[in-house]
């Protein structure tokens, strides 16, 4: 199922993703406890897609249960997956019975070469569904999204609740030390 940048009901997260997003709230909390009781300024940023707001709805409850301390969340659209266009909410294969109740269908067989071979399997970052973007434009996106984080938020610890893909586009910057100026900002 390629699921992008689209919050339909089979976007949202299902029980075993609350149950998903509670653990690593509390994974994340064990991890900033020492921040949060000292009282540092943490920056949430979320994607503006229901399931990642969700996600981070999760840890910013815990720690105000934990501690009493309120935390804002910024919606920030830079941070949504990335865009499938026609494929989005749509499987290359044939639909479950599960995912017809909810509308998913197969993507038209001219397209599945396209979505299964050439972007799944072989992993061609040009690969553009119609109405969509490629994983250079993510990545494109993704370099604007650290751009504004280290405009508006250089030197606070920043935690950015986001999806899969978009993710992994940030990753592929942050692991490119050419891209860090000297201070370890994204250049």
């Amino acid at each position: 199922l390629f699921q992008g940048a689209v919050d339909e009901p089979i976007n949202q997260l299902t029980e075993t993703g609350k149950a998903q997003a509670q653990r690593a709230a509390e994974a994340l909390f064990v991890q900033l406890e020492s921040k949060i009781r000292a009282g540092e300024e943490l920056v949430i940023i979320t994607s503006p897609l229901s399931r990642a707001k969700d996600t981070a709805r999760a840890f910013i409850d815990l720690v105000r249960r934990k501690t009493g301390r309120g935390i804002e969340l910024k919606i920030e659209p830079l941070a949504a997956e990335i865009n499938f266009g026609i494929w989005d909410n749509k499987t290359t294969g044939v639909p479950t019975p599960e995912q017809e109740a909810l509308g998913v269908k197969q993507i038209s067989s001219e397209q599945i070469v396209l979505a299964e071979e050439k972007y799944r399997k072989g992993r061609d970052a040009a690969i553009r569904p119609q109405g969509g973007e490629s994983y250079i434009d993510l990545i494109i996106r993704a370099k604007e999204l650290f751009t504004e984080f280290n405009r508006l938020y250089a030197g606070k610890t920043i935690v950015v609740f986001s999806h899969g893909t978009q993710i992994g586009a940030m990753k592929a910057l942050l692991v490119d030390d050419a891209l860090l100026d000297e201070s370890g900002q994204i250049d």
